[in-house]
């Protein structure tokens, strides 16, 4: 026999799945307001954000690819096309090819004894038959090489289009697959320079140094974050094969004048910082496009607010890239104080991360913690605690180019002061200013970068990542910030 409460809990139960049935009218009602909350929410947000954008707009930094320069270059002026047959051709030339070990004996066989490690890697110079084996293998890339050559010959390259957010080539995704390509491109590219200089081509070596350095540079017409850490990679891998070249050999009386013009592009603030606007630019205009940033709900509680606090981070992290000056460099930092340990990693495998410090007192020493230091994470504040210590790294990275390109001009000045007077200087002061306009500063330090000679060559070096003279061992460890960023010019042994 049932109680009167078990007969009457299935009536309320039906009543309460029906009332929207009943009483439509006012679920109706209810739905337009929640919708039009909605949208408020929506444009508030968006007007916030579009006032943001305003505000960056006035002091310097741009807002949309447009105000980027960032165009689709027409197939007659665009690189990439050259760039992309040159790689995938040059992979199919070497498919199936077992010599790849060799490439690799004959990189580590030139390599600076200062670099090398106790890593069972094969240091033994190459027998007749395997560089005839490689040999081999240069004589099939050159065809596809050359595709580099005519490339230097255009005015722009962009691999995807980003200056209209529609359709795949939208998507930083799609670069992708051509990025691995460049990156492939780049080895083979330094694996010939290497090789031309064995064979006593020196001038023709750094011809291929100079194409390769062309390419890093190019990287700069898709301006978005995962290009720039491309472009930091193809320019390391090309900077490696220079140093590679000139350890044991003389500079020629020629030196093709493009080597010279593309390490000062490497070097350019304004380009590293090209990336953070453009990461920006993209974030911003897949905000604001419903149809791109998933739907109305994702746009309001994550992308919308998300892209306001990534705004603020990257426009400071550009003005500090693009600054020359240590002292301001650093102190434009520190606002990203405020992102909190994990969002901004401020401790690094040797100790504080001096991207994030200032002299004397650092961010570290100061305790508060931010929105994003951990525990509970607000959705509208996951984009920016998940996106800014990827930020902050590709920064470091940018700085470390920095502090290379500036390596290898003083080592070419350094080079062509010994092939005209026959020793190397007693001190940089010597470059100025008939090597160099003036002494390039050690990005890291704002000091000079530390040169030191002997009877076996020269050790030039910028002090790295954790800001402390190592005595020119060679950058090591964990995220690569214990050591210094070294520049071999002989054989002296690693110390």
């Amino acid at each position: 026999m049932s109680t009167g409460a078990d007969s009457v809990k299935p009536g309320r139960l039906r009543r309460i799945i029906t009332w929207p049935v009943r009483h439509w009218r006012w679920a109706v009602a209810g739905f337009v307001c929640l919708a039009a909350l909605y949208a408020l929410v929506d444009q508030v947000l968006m007007k916030r954000l579009a006032t943001q954008l305003d505000r960056l707009r006035a002091a310097g930094r741009p807002a949309t690819f447009a105000e980027l320069g960032v165009g689709m270059l027409p197939p007659t002026e665009n690189a990439a096309p050259l760039y992309r047959a040159a790689g995938k051709n040059t992979e199919a030339v070497l498919s199936g090819s077992r010599e790849e070990d060799l490439r690799e004996r004959l990189a580590n066989a030139t390599t600076c004894p200062r670099h090398w490690r106790d890593d069972d890697r094969d240091y033994a110079l190459l027998t007749e038959e395997e560089k005839q084996a490689i040999a081999g293998e240069m004589q099939a890339m050159d065809p596809e090489l050359v595709r580099v050559l005519d490339a230097r010959t255009m005015p722009g390259c962009e691999f995807g289009n980003y200056a209209s957010l529609s359709g795949a080539a939208a998507s930083p995704a799609a670069v992708l697959p051509d990025l691995a390509v460049v990156r492939s491109l780049a080895r083979n590219l330094a694996y010939k320079a290497v090789w031309e200089a064995e064979q006593g081509n020196t001038e023709e070596a750094l011809k291929w140094v100079a194409a390769n350095l062309r390419l890093a540079n190019d990287l700069t017409g898709d301006p978005l974050l995962v290009t720039g850490l491309v472009r930091v990679a193809v320019a390391s891998i090309a900077i490696d094969s220079l140093e590679r070249i000139l350890h044991e050999r003389e500079l020629p009386e020629t030196v093709p004048g493009e080597l010279y013009t593309e390490l000062d592009a490497l070097r350019d603030r304004k380009k590293l910082a090209h990336f953070l606007d453009g990461e920006r630019c993209f974030s911003a205009a897949y905000t604001a496009n419903p149809q791109t940033a998933g739907n109305l709900f994702t746009r309001v509680f994550y992308y919308a607010p998300g892209a306001a606090g990534l705004n603020e981070v990257t426009s400071i992290l550009a003005d500090a890239v693009e600054e020359e000056d240590y002292a301001k460099r650093r102190e434009l930092l520190t606002p990203l104080e405020k992102y909190g340990a994990n969002a901004v990693p401020q401790q690094g495998a040797s100790g504080p991360n001096p991207l994030l410090q200032k002299k004397g007192a650092g961010l570290l020493q100061k305790k508060a913690a931010g929105p994003f230091s951990g525990g509970f994470t607000a959705p509208w504040n996951m984009m920016v605690k998940i996106t800014a210590p990827a930020l902050v790294r590709a920064t470091e990275a940018f700085e470390r180019q920095a502090a290379q390109a500036e390596l290898a001009r003083l080592a070419l000045a350094i080079n062509a002061f010994r092939r005209d007077t026959g020793t190397y200087p007693e001190a940089l002061e010597q470059l100025a200013p008939r090597y160099l306009p003036e002494l390039p500063r050690d990005p890291y330090s704002g000091d000079a970068f530390i040169y030191t000679k002997d009877e076996s060559g020269f050790l030039l070096y910028s002090v790295g990542p954790n800001g402390t003279d190592d005595d020119g061992v060679a950058l090591t460890g964990p995220g690569g910030v214990r050591g210094d960023i070294l520049w071999c010019g002989g054989l002296k042994p690693e110390p």
